[in-house]
């Protein structure tokens, strides 16, 4: 029997369960169709948990981050919400004592796995339905970059949450910012009936400047949470940098999570091979 409790545990979770896509017609689902199939189990999963420690509301959760200065919510915000559940030094050791309290053996080694194997997921998802060649590649890129950011951001707060040698609030800090930014663009109904249908985020729409830029910024803070200096500044771009730099690093996903060919997907996502075979190289 699974524990509803345990954020490391898909079942009961609609999002959780095989839909199916518009791929087994032969053609590819909506990227942010996608991505809000997806996020729906973490809304629920995240609304479940608020009956068990003191959590708002996903929904309640996402507009309050969002309301807060770009790079503020990057660096602390979760400061503010760890200082809800009575943890006032976001450290490993005011951590632990949270834990001691809540009736969820490893709480947050069970969250940051919950989130990080969604995320991956996602990545999945979306680099499959890329790989059918749809009509906007380049979207199913950025969304599978920013998962993958995601999903590193959330492996880094368990990280930071077992040492002394990362700053664990600014890696908090990067999955609820990033999170808010995925749950905000996908606008798959937080707060909604659970029966919402994920298709009504189908859109045509490019995504949006404020995302391509908060994905990079993710990065950027990922990187400076662990001490290092970012290669660039994500504020500094325009939108063509920065929907150019997530393709690429998208791109380099698609060769390596599928296996495909260089050539063949820098040519799908519209960037040049040498781009793509750089940043290969380099990792």
């Amino acid at each position: 029997m699974t524990d509803e409790s345990d954020p490391s545990s898909d079942e009961g979770s609609k999002a959780g369960e095989d839909r199916e896509d518009a791929s087994a017609e032969g053609t590819a689902a909506p990227p942010r169709v996608v991505l809000a199939e997806e996020l729906a189990s973490i809304r629920d999963l995240s609304s479940r948990a608020s009956a068990f420690v003191s959590l708002p509301e996903p929904s309640v959760l996402v507009d309050d981050v969002r309301s807060r200065p770009l790079e503020e919510r990057y660096r602390s915000a979760a400061v503010a919400h760890a200082e809800r559940l009575g943890v006032d030094d976001l450290t490993p050791s005011g951590v632990r004592a949270l834990a001691d309290q809540v009736p969820v053996e490893d709480p947050v080694e069970r969250a940051t796995s919950f989130l990080a194997r969604r995320a991956g997921r996602l990545q999945g998802r979306l680099l499959g339905q890329f790989a059918m060649e749809p009509d906007d590649p380049r979207a199913y890129l950025v969304l599978a970059t920013a998962a993958g950011h995601l999903q590193r951001a959330a492996a880094d707060v368990q990280v930071a949450a077992e040492t002394e040698e990362r700053d664990l609030a600014h890696h908090a800090s990067v999955v609820l910012a990033l999170a808010a930014a995925l749950f905000a663009l996908a606008e798959d109904g937080l707060g909604a009936p659970a029966d919402r249908d994920p298709g009504d985020a189908a859109t045509s729409d490019p995504l949006p400047e404020w995302f391509l830029r908060e994905v990079a910024l993710a990065d950027h803070h990922r990187t400076l949470a662990r001490g290092d200096d970012p290669a660039l500044d994500p504020l500094e771009r325009d939108r063509d940098d920065l929907e150019h730099l997530l393709v690429v690093q998208g791109a380099t996903l698609a060769v390596t999570e599928l296996d495909a060919k260089p050539h063949a997907v820098a040519d799908r996502a519209d960037v040049p091979l040498e781009h793509l075979v750089g940043v290969l190289a380099s990792e």
